[in-house]
């Protein structure tokens, strides 16, 4: 078995320095998978022998044993997939081949190839050390964030309803979906499912054991507290807004949950349900609709409003500390950086404002006109996907482009901001990347080429 099948395997390709070549040329090698065969029929036969010479009637083997036994010919077949799979793929697989990579362009930190079938990966969320890949069936596959390993795979919920991005609570992961909670271990058991009787209208947040977010009520909208621990379907407690909904995703900051309203307040309670800031109603109030994520952090509160404004608010006062005046409706939710926040402005790109320096009325550090999400951030460089799904470096300091990578197949990508730096991209028929940037020549690794289009490829034959 050479190289690249032992690679495959193990779901991702370990070390460091695999790269985005910014050329064209290569070509790839193919793969004798006739041990990975031997292998997967060597742990089949064993699934077959826990069920062979049962009489009838007999109890089924031991659970335990017989999902061992699923997992490895899943990890087998997550493998074999990217042959079995590889004459499905649109548009077609990059070329891959080993070699120097140039500095200021991207390399591949890990790739993993799952076998999802004529499913399609639509979301990637970056939460708590793990990678979760959602599918169109509403699978939910966790990956390790820094390697790619495969953790696990589940079902969440039917493909007519929603799912929501995850929320990590120790060891345990609850996915909110359309009417309840579906709660299950680091490992992809299901542990249990709390049904939440009202409709949830909102992504949720959480801490401890305890998770916060918006449903929906006959005029007007519910901010509810459930423990995960029970199933009660019982909420600790709620909150009613009587003259909005709740659609936006909450945040939470040293204990305070930030939530907001379509009737444009912007709310701060406890964990035991008491208001925090000493304003009328407890609450901040613009003159538009509030629909986009709420973000907090040490620095403030952040949210986008329908009236044009981007708000900075005191964390524990609800104090107003800067606005910045886009000129048109904002619907996109900030994201929030070391020391700056990037806020999406429709036709305008995305604008980079300082968080803590500043004048009241903020002014734009940069603007990035081609820029269609945040991706991740260094302390030098603003990572942007832009709307040709190039992944371009934009220098913090000036808001210049410093380089850009060559690939643009990949279609789905997570927002990252924690310290690595990493940018989490995917191909809708199953390939997962984690990509780092590179500074320095002498890196040696894998380059990954220009996917040749497919009219080239029928003119060639």
């Amino acid at each position: 078995m050479n190289d690249v099948c032992i690679r495959t395997i193990a779901g991702h390709q370990p070390g460091g320095g695999h790269g985005w070549e910014r050329g064209d040329g290569g070509r790839g090698t193919a793969c004798d998978v006739s041990a990975n065969g031997a292998m997967f029929d060597r742990i089949h036969a064993q699934r077959l022998s826990l069920r062979s010479g049962l009489p009838r009637g007999a109890p089924s083997p031991d659970p335990l044993q017989e999902h061992t036994v699923k997992r490895q010919l899943l990890g087998l077949t997550l493998g074999l997939g990217l042959l079995t799979t590889a004459c499905q793929h649109t548009p077609p697989a990059p070329v891959v081949k080993i070699g120097p990579i140039q500095p200021q362009s991207f390399a591949s930190q890990w790739k993993a190839k799952l076998d999802i079938g004529a499913d399609r990966i639509t979301e990637l969320h970056v939460r708590g050390g793990r990678l979760f890949v959602y599918t169109k069936a509403n699978d939910s596959y966790v990956l390790t964030a820094d390697g790619g390993s495969i953790v696990s795979s589940a079902h969440v919920t039917a493909a007519a309803n929603r799912l929501f991005p995850p929320v990590v609570l120790g060891k345990e992961v609850v996915y909110p979906t359309s009417t309840a909670l579906e709660v299950y271990d680091l490992l992809g058991r299901q542990v249990r499912s709390i049904d939440t009787s009202s409709s949830i209208r909102s992504g949720a947040v959480g801490e401890n054991n305890t998770v916060y977010f918006g449903t929906d009520y006959p005029r007007g909208g519910r901010l509810v507290a459930y423990n995960v621990q029970h199933d009660s379907g019982m909420p600790v407690w709620q909150i009613m807004t009587p003259d909005g909904a709740i659609e936006s995703t909450p945040a939470i900051s040293q204990a305070i949950i930030f939530f907001a309203t379509t009737d444009g307040q912007l709310i701060a309670v406890s964990e035991d349900r008491n208001a925090i800031w000493p304003l009328d109603n407890g609450s901040f109030k613009t003159e538009g609709r509030i629909t986009a994520d709420v973000q907090a952090d040490e620095t403030g509160v952040y949210f986008a409003s329908t009236d044009t404004k981007l708000y900075a608010l005191e964390r524990t006062t609800g104090k107003l500390k800067w606005t910045f005046f886009a000129g048109q409706s904002l619907t996109q939710s900030p994201v929030l950086g070391k020391k700056m926040v990037y806020q999406p402005v429709g036709q305008r790109g995305i604008i980079a404002l300082d968080k803590v320096n500043g004048d009241y009325s903020r002014k734009p550090l940069w603007t990035a006109p081609q820029a269609v999400q945040v991706l991740a951030e260094d302390d030098q460089y603003s990572y942007l996907l832009e709307a040709d799904r190039h992944i371009a470096a934009y220098d913090k300091a000036t808001g210049e482009v410093r380089f850009r990578s060559i690939r643009t197949d990949f279609e789905v990508f997570a927002t990252n901001m924690g310290a690595d730096g990493l940018i989490y991209a995917a191909r809708t028929d199953g390939d997962v990347y984690a990509v780092k940037p590179i500074m320095k020549a002498g890196v040696v690794g894998e380059l990954v080429l220009v996917p040749v289009p497919m009219d080239a490829m029928a003119s060639m034959r």
